[in-house]
């Protein structure tokens, strides 16, 4: 769950997957294209659920078409890197 500059908070939309046999639990996070400003860096952004639309969102009442929209151009503040982090070991 993360939060936006107002206090009200969005979920990333995934996909899970149990463990089976010897394949660990599984997650994925959905995309959707980016706004203009994101484009500038990467083609997608994820894709959020806001709060109200949650349970929408889990119970399938909604088209994921409907629920799944390219975030506001704006609404994340986007900010340059001038070094890139290294990840020097995997988290399991």
């Amino acid at each position: 769950m993360c939060g936006f500059e107002d206090g009200n908070f969005f979920y990333l939309a995934t996909i899970w997957e149990p463990a089976m046999g010897d394949r660990r639990v599984s997650y994925r996070i959905i995309t959707v294209d980016g706004d203009p400003e994101v484009m500038r860096y990467q083609e997608r952004d994820c894709a959020i659920v806001q709060r109200r639309k949650v349970m929408q969102w889990l119970d399938h009442r909604v088209p994921e078409a409907d629920l799944l929209t390219t975030p506001a151009a704006h609404l994340f503040s986007i900010e340059e890197m001038l070094t890139k982090p290294v990840q020097t070991s995997l988290a399991y």
